[in-house]
């Protein structure tokens, strides 16, 4: 049971300790000269309103959503299951923003995934007893010869031909029932060609995806307009990535940022301190007056963003078209081409359904936009020690750590690249290839 109680002054609440104590009872009590809000006991529910950057997420079939401040969970990730089964409630989510009207909550658990998908063909007809046949992608010819053995002794031999090509080590070569999978991961030109030739034994190629979407503008994939956005800093200057987190983005780049000399103030990157001197970079020094800290905080985000680009709260619009765009692969079934925003679409921590009317099942989470992963990011502390990752290491959720993360965005930065969280402290663009952290968020 909970107890709220009302106090003047704090040394009203203190004299009060020994009847508070007797309702063994979780208590919220606030002060009405500080404005305080103190809470007692494990699993204490608050309402909305209150809830803060931390606080769990947690679901039960007869109230919904309910909220449990962060300060009252116990210490451990076991003894904080044992008493969220004794409540009868599930976690779903960390609370990290709350705007008055909506609580923003990121997902408890993290997923990994690409921002598009690559370029798939599927070879048919190879030999177990050896053969070859030329690959040409665009205006690349890749020769390649395999000996006899299992067709996946054969796509080993395949992707070695592949990664030692012009076009490098970023192939996934698979068996998939009686053929083999080659997927091209990596940004390139758009895709002018694909061509299989000199084959052996019957070998052919199917094309799965119709274009490479890596390298895609997002508006070509589904049809509708879908812009690019570079990010502007403080200093004025829009660049392709900007600071996010400030302590981590100096600890980052006071040991690691560039050397460049002689920079103008509007320069791309960002200086070391070493270089930050009157010999090496006077005009930039002069114009900071020799305060490295103050130079590094006018390369962060400055808000709004270009055109206002990255405002939207919400992303759900992004996510949506993103998550329903699918191709259909060599066996008739339809997979998503944009997997990041998918999972995210389609995330339902509890099985609830579509239309649940909870806010936490499908369809109710998205991808978040630049704006609400850079909201969510500059709150956390090198080390975890803020209260969201207190709570995700309680709910055995990983971690959310400045100097750790690389999340993915819904927002696109070109069509090479989009937006990230990246763990030098900056919100940064990256190539859609690579393989990210998914966070689903959810707004209240």
């Amino acid at each position: 049971m909970q107890s709220i109680n009302k106090y003047t002054t704090n040394e009203e609440y203190t004299a009060d300790a020994s009847r508070r104590k007797a309702l063994k009872a979780s208590t919220i009590s606030l002060i009405e000269s500080t404005g305080e809000c103190k809470i007692e006991g494990y699993g204490v529910f608050v309402e909305k309103i209150f809830a803060k950057f931390g606080d769990v997420v947690v679901y039960d079939a007869t109230h919904g959503v309910r909220f449990i401040d962060h300060a009252s969970l116990p210490a451990t990730a076991s003894e904080t299951t044992t008493m969220l089964n004794a409540m009868g409630v599930t976690a779903v989510g960390v609370v990290f923003d709350n705007d008055g009207s909506k609580v923003y909550v990121m997902a408890a658990k993290a997923q990994s995934a690409r921002w598009a998908e690559g370029f798939i063909v599927y070879v048919h007809g190879v030999s177990t007893s050896g053969g070859g046949f030329t690959l040409t992608y665009n205006d690349v010819v890749i020769p390649i010869a395999y000996s006899s053995g299992t067709l996946a002794d054969i796509a080993t031999q395949i992707k070695a031909a592949l990664d030692a090509s012009s076009l490098g080590a970023h192939w996934v070569v698979s068996v998939d029932g009686n053929d083999i999978s080659i997927a091209w991961h990596w940004y390139t030109p758009h895709i002018s060609s694909v061509a299989i030739s000199g084959a052996k034994k019957g070998e052919t190629i199917t094309q799965v995806t119709p274009m490479d979407y890596q390298t895609t503008l997002v508006a070509d994939v589904i049809g509708e307009e879908y812009p690019t956005y570079y990010v502007l800093r403080k200093v004025g200057n829009l660049v392709s990535y900007a600071g996010c987190h400030y302590e981590r983005f100096l600890q980052y780049y006071r040991e690691k940022g560039n050397e460049d000399k002689n920079q103008s103030i509007l320069h791309y990157g960002v200086l070391r301190e070493s270089v930050f001197n009157e010999v090496d970079n006077p005009i930039v020094y002069a114009h900071y007056n020799g305060d490295y800290e103050a130079y590094v905080r006018d390369h962060l985000i400055k808000d709004p963003t270009h055109k206002g680009a990255m405002l939207d709260r919400e992303s759900k619009h992004n996510t949506v078209r993103l998550a329903g765009a699918k191709y259909t692969d060599i066996h008739g079934v339809e997979k998503p081409i944009y997997p990041a925003a998918y999972l995210c679409h389609n995330f339902d921590p509890l099985a609830l359904g579509e239309n649940s009317g909870t806010n936490i099942g499908l369809h109710d989470w998205v991808l978040p936009s630049f704006a609400i992963l850079k909201k969510l990011m500059e709150q956390t502390e090198i080390g975890g020690t803020d209260a969201l990752n207190q709570t995700l290491a309680k709910l055995s959720g990983g971690n959310c750590r400045p100097e750790s993360s690389y999340i993915w965005s819904s927002t696109q930065y070109n069509a090479a690249h989009s937006w990230y969280y990246n763990a030098g402290g900056s919100m940064y663009r990256n190539g859609r290839s690579n393989s990210n952290a998914v966070r689903a968020v959810s707004a209240f």
